[in-house]
């Protein structure tokens, strides 16, 4: 396991950003949500779930006017456009958390 504290995916050549090395296939995962490979033995946690991996970009949640996505769901707060590309991806989580947008 990376010892660095660093949370870093594979790059596009498939050269894991903490260990500087290219793992084998059996040592990676793909994120569910945004497809980034990320080499396991340098997570700082060892994944429970292979088959609905969240990368820990994508795991954070959301926090909209200091709530929580689960307190956004509870009591609807208005959500603003992403101010930043990484913020993109919780935006999506709060608008599938959404109660109020689903077809019942």
């Amino acid at each position: 396991m990376a010892t660095t504290g660093e949370q870093l995916p594979c790059d596009a050549d498939g050269v894991c950003m903490v260990c500087k090395n290219k793992p084998q296939e059996t040592e990676t995962l793909n994120c569910r949500t945004c497809a980034s490979l990320w080499h396991v033995p340098c997570l700082p946690q060892v994944p429970t779930t292979i088959l609905d991996w969240e990368c820990p970009d994508c795991s954070t949640p959301l926090l909209v006017n200091d709530n929580t996505v689960a307190d956004a769901v509870s009591a609807p707060v208005p959500v603003t456009a992403p101010s930043v590309a990484g913020d993109l991806i919780s935006a999506i989580r709060a608008i599938e958390n959404d109660a109020s947008l689903t077809d019942v």
